[in-house]
Order: structure tokens, then sequence, then C-alpha cells
């Protein structure tokens, strides 16, 4: 009987440590356009763009140092407002796909025109 409970605490123990570990990882999917001023956060982070998505004029995106973004296939942001991130030589901001093995030209893009503007000076890496 002892060794029953024991084995049985011991499984409720191991799921409990697994479903932890899955709560810790955490990922937010982004599908919508962004329309009100919005912080993408290092404890969310990373971001999934999950289909194209624009920042509306007169709106702010900002992003904490060490945010990663990935992009799903063919996917990008456009920036009618502002995108604002201050990442750090240790600590970037990082835009890359979601595939496990990201190669160049798996997502679409970032607006160029707005984007570079609002970027320039950012520890930004775009793989």
């Amino acid at each position: 009987m002892y060794s029953i409970l024991k084995n049985r605490y011991f499984t409720v123990l191991i799921a409990s440590v697994l479903l932890s570990i899955n709560f810790l990882q955490a990922q937010t999917n982004v599908s919508s356009n962004i329309t009100t001023n919005t912080t993408w956060t290092l404890i969310n982070s990373p971001y999934i763009v999950k289909s194209n998505i624009l920042v509306n004029s007169g709106i702010t995106l900002n992003i904490e140092p060490g945010v990663v973004v990935k992009f799903d296939d063919n996917v990008g942001i456009v920036v009618n407002g502002k995108i604002i991130g201050d990442g750090t030589p240790t600590n970037s901001i990082i835009f890359t796909s979601s595939n496990i093995t990201p190669n160049a030209g798996d997502w679409a893009q970032l607006d160029s025109q707005q984007v570079l503007r609002h970027l320039f000076g950012m520890a930004v890496k775009i793989i």
C-alpha cells in the first residue's frame, strides 16, 4: 500500500513540474491590427505574428528589450504609426521566422520606410 501511494505521489509531482514548465514558457499570438497604444513585454515573449498586421496611424507599439518577435510564413507588419524599442547589445530585440529552422525570406517584411525610421539606433537583430 505504501509503495502505491509513493508511486502516485511521484507521478503527481512529475506531472506538476511538467505543467509548470509549460506555463513558464510564455507565448503571445498576434493576429489582429494594433489599434491602441501597446507594449510587447519580455514576460510575454515571444510574440508570434500569425497574420499580416497593421500598426494604425497615431498608434505606438513599444517593444521591451529582449523581446523576440516571430513571424509565420509570408507574414509581416505594416507601420502607419510608430514602433519604439530600446534594445541593448546584450538584450536585443529579435525579429525572426517562427519556423524551427529560420531562413531568409520565410516571413514577409516590416514596412521599411516607417520601421527603419523608428528602430534606428536600437539593438535589433533581424534573422
